[in-house]
């Protein structure tokens, strides 16, 4: 497509111009936000670039937190300081295509009363929060891995995940 591009970049040009780039494409919360019932958070995390991303290794957890603890960019994944048993998140490794994506699920998750946690988070004292991260590596520079944090917060009007101002960085 390029046949001046080989001749006249760098191996750092053309690593940049091949490489993979894992990003977020959407964040879904799946099932009904009720009392009783539970819901789950679902990223669809897709490969931008023009080659595999190789040994990907990615994590999602879902948390319901007051906004006196907002989401840092240090968060742990998956999270482990709420009350309960620790949600174990998912882990999953392996090669994505470029165009193509994969879908990560996070654990399980109820509030009861839901009510009260919908007028919180409407209210803005709380916030449902959808995040995690990724690794990969590529194959055009070997023992290179690439980090991706991604974080959504769930809006209980419009029913979908906006970016958070914290944990969201690729590399």
């Amino acid at each position: 497509i390029y046949p001046d591009f080989w001749k006249t970049s760098t191996p750092s040009d053309r690593h940049t111009d091949l490489r993979p780039y894992v990003t977020v494409k959407q964040i879904d919360l799946l099932g009904e936000f009720a009392d009783g019932k539970a819901v789950q958070g679902q990223v669809t995390l897709i490969n931008s670039g023009r080659i595999p991303a190789t040994d990907l290794i990615g994590c999602a957890t879902l948390v319901f937190r007051p906004n006196s603890r907002p989401m840092t960019d240090g968060a742990a994944c998956p999270e482990t300081d709420i009350p309960g048993p620790p949600p174990r998140g998912e882990y999953s490794h392996l090669v994505l295509g470029p165009g193509l994506p994969v879908t990560i699920g996070t654990q399980t998750f109820s509030i009861n009363p839901a009510t009260q946690a919908l007028g919180l988070m409407e209210a803005g004292a709380a916030s449902l929060y959808v995040y995690g991260d990724a690794s990969y590596a590529d194959t055009i520079l070997p023992g290179i891995r690439h980090h991706l944090k991604f974080c959504g917060s769930y809006g209980p009007r419009s029913k979908s995940f906006t970016t958070c101002e914290k944990h969201n960085s690729m590399d």
